[in-house]
């Protein structure tokens, strides 16, 4: 299989990006379960609670916390440093340009290059929480 380059449309616009090696992609998995692991906690307990909206709050504020200085671009940098958008080059100068104004474009992006990079983990992730939360009840 190896590494490939993978596409998808977003808003009517071809995104394109190369797979990161496994080296970068583990770093970024490591990073993004340490920013995640106690708001993803927090939210199966949530769905646990009789009050559900009491716990999100703690989750999105906990997301907050876990993040520090250079999260997002030691994230998003080895996934969207080969991204293109119409067969053009995004690069770290034009990134900015790009999705200014797109912030929500840019969430979609990102969602679709974690899926492409870490599909396999996640599902298998999921599965083992609902497996969890079926035996907690």
């Amino acid at each position: 299989m190896g590494i490939e380059r993978r596409s998808t449309t977003i808003d009517g616009v071809i995104y394109e990006v190369t797979q990161p090696g496994a080296t970068a992609a583990a770093r970024v998995l490591m990073r993004v379960m340490e920013i995640t692991a106690k708001p993803v906690a927090l939210l199966g307990s949530a769905a646990l609670s009789a009050d559900p909206s009491a716990v999100l709050g703690e989750a999105a504020e906990a997301f907050v916390k876990a993040m520090k200085p250079g999260d997002l671009e030691a994230v998003i940098k080895p996934l969207l440093e080969s991204l293109t958008a119409d067969g053009v080059y995004v690069g770290t100068k034009l990134f900015d340009d790009h999705f200014a104004g797109r912030i929500g474009r840019l969430v979609r992006v990102i969602k679709w290059a974690l899926q492409e990079n870490y599909s396999d983990f996640f599902d298998e992730f999921v599965s083992s929480i609902k497996e969890l939360m079926t035996t907690a009840r």
